[in-house]
């Protein structure tokens, strides 16, 4: 009897109705109205601050390297000679790595 059941389809939990289920759809929502719109975004950059202070706080070397390599690419970089010596060195290195892991499991 699902379908005398308006919360449930194909016996799964149906979202409630002022739930968006997709970007677009919360995008739709707020296109509107724009003090939702600014709340929103405001939302967004507490949660991105949020999560880039706690990898700096995990993970201080491993955010100033990717902090540094999107610096790097957003400056143009990426089409340099010397972005193609240290992709092609960095290749070599997880080769390496990967083909002593796989003698090592096989010990």
């Amino acid at each position: 009897m699902r379908d005398s059941e308006p919360s449930k389809a194909n016996g799964a939990a149906m979202p409630p109705v002022d739930a968006p289920h997709s970007v677009s759809d919360h995008g739709r929502r707020v296109q509107h109205d724009p003090a939702t719109l600014a709340a929103e975004l405001r939302g967004t950059a507490a949660g991105v601050e949020r999560y880039l202070a706690e990898q700096v706080n995990r993970r201080p070397f491993g955010t100033l390297g990717a902090a540094a390599g999107i610096g790097y690419v957003l400056g143009g970089g990426l089409d340099s000679r010397l972005t193609i010596a240290i992709v092609g060195a960095a290749a070599r290195l997880v080769a390496g790595l990967a083909v002593r892991e796989l003698v090592a499991a096989k010990k």
